[in-house]
């Protein structure tokens, strides 16, 4: 009642209380789709709503659907149309299934209209941090100088170190043992070798050591902060002292 009162209001003809079901649903439904033709697709709904009630014919669920469909109630739609679906003879389904079809097309395409419509910046990655590279450790002139020394230092006083160990075996030899040691006059020769060479083995090892720690500090000097770095002399000896 309340129904054919608001349909009153809106200039819906509404049918007469005295004749059947089937034809005042059936009025209900041609009042139902002059309307959807006039554009008036809630007044429409209201009327292919009552209609179905009376009738209970699943056809009218279509144009239920469609009404809902214009006015933006896209879930409702699909709701109606699965009904009808369920309801409808196997004849109907594929036209049935091409409206769920269009109407699930028509969500997606708003929701891709939504998503493109957020903030260009959100959607772009954040960009990945950038870090300084650390400086590059360096050996210069001096440095390289330093460490050839070193090597050919090295190298010397392995040779002699090993023709010292010679002149002393051969020391070893040409000389007594017990609790007084006697050498053949022709011992003195190798006696000499073996200070000359151990002489000349410890100088070159020597030097190959100091030029290691000099070339070191060298090195170390020109690749860090002179305010990092601090080096001092005193009766010792050279001091280093910094942070690296």
């Amino acid at each position: 009642m309340l129904v054919a009162l608001w349909l009153l209001s809106t200039g819906v003809a509404v049918a007469d209380p005295n004749t059947s079901d089937d034809e005042r649903a059936r009025e209900w439904f041609v009042n139902g789709q002059a309307l959807y033709q006039e554009g008036r697709y809630r007044d429409a709904l209201v009327a292919f709503d009552a209609a179905y009630r009376m009738s209970y014919r699943p056809a009218i669920l279509r144009s239920i659907a469609y009404c809902h469909e214009k006015l933006g109630e896209m879930d409702q739609a699909l709701s109606v149309l699965r009904r009808y679906r369920d309801l409808a003879p196997p004849e109907k389904w594929e036209g049935i299934e091409r409206s769920i079809r269009r109407i699930e097309a028509h969500q997606v395409a708003e929701v891709e209209v939504e998503l493109q419509k957020i903030d260009p910046i959100l959607e772009e990655p954040a960009p990945a941090p950038v870090y300084d590279e650390p400086p590059k450790w360096k050996v210069g002139t001096g440095p390289l100088v330093l460490y050839t020394f070193a090597g050919v230092g090295s190298i010397v006083g392995s040779i002699f170190a090993v023709n010292a160990s010679r002149a002393r075996a051969q020391t070893a030899e040409l000389c007594s043992e017990g609790d007084a040691i006697f050498c053949r006059d022709s011992a003195a020769k190798y006696i000499n070798q073996d200070w000359l060479y151990s002489l000349v083995a410890d100088t070159g090892f020597g030097f190959a050591g100091a030029a290691v720690v000099g070339g070191t500090v060298w090195m170390v000097l020109d690749n860090s902060n002179p305010n990092q770095v601090q080096v001092t002399a005193g009766l010792q000896g050279i001091g280093l002292r910094g942070r690296f």
